[in-house]
């Protein structure tokens, strides 16, 4: 237990250090979709980017279909639109202390 507070547990170090490498071995993605509805093909490799930054990360993917997630990103994208009477939308998706970061913004031309 104090090796662990002290950071001299191997196995604490090795998790540390492999969410680190997941860290710097990811490349952020920003993908920007004019109509999350029709664009199937951005809105699709949105989901295959969070999907593998999800699973570097080791966190749960069991519960998110691409149908559920395209249905999500068109209803947000839509608000986003309306809201900042705006074309379209950028989306972004990074690793962040080893956790998931999905972000959208209006995108003003």
């Amino acid at each position: 237990m104090q090796g662990r507070e002290e950071g001299r547990d191997p196995v604490s170090t090795a998790r540390a250090t492999a969410k680190q490498d997941v860290v710097d071995g990811f490349t952020r993605t920003t993908l920007t979709c004019a109509d999350a509805h029709k664009d199937l093909e951005t809105v699709k490799k949105l989901y295959n980017v969070l999907v593998e930054a999800k699973a570097k990360c080791g966190e749960s993917t069991q519960d998110f279909s691409f149908p559920r997630f395209h249905r999500l990103i068109a209803s947000q994208a839509d608000n986003l639109k309306e809201r900042f009477n705006c074309d379209s939308v950028r989306f972004t998706v990074d690793v962040e202390g080893g956790h998931v970061s999905f972000k959208a913004k209006a995108e003003r031309d």
